[in-house]
């Protein structure tokens, strides 16, 4: 499963500026939106969380919970723009 994170109000998601590659990857795998804060519970089932220019600062929680997914074998993609220092 991949999940496209929307919990800090990015400007890149399924239903704005990655329409396109959400629905190609929903040709071959479950895509989910977060709309939540980021948790061990949330991320269980997921291979990828996308997190597309955040404009709200992730809590320390947050980070150790992205730390966690990678170390276990999950992959993050996150994208920015200037100024997305989050």
């Amino acid at each position: 499963m991949i999940i496209f994170d929307k919990s800090k109000n990015e400007t890149h998601h399924p239903n704005s500026n990655f329409k396109k590659l959400c629905r190609r990857l929903r040709l071959f795998t479950k895509v989910k939106v977060n709309k939540e804060e980021l948790s061990h519970e949330e991320l269980k089932d997921c291979s990828i969380v996308i997190i597309g220019s955040p404009k709200l600062p992730f809590k320390e929680e947050e980070f150790r919970v992205l730390a966690a997914f990678i170390e276990n074998g999950g992959s993050v993609a996150m994208f920015s723009s200037e100024g997305g220092d989050y």
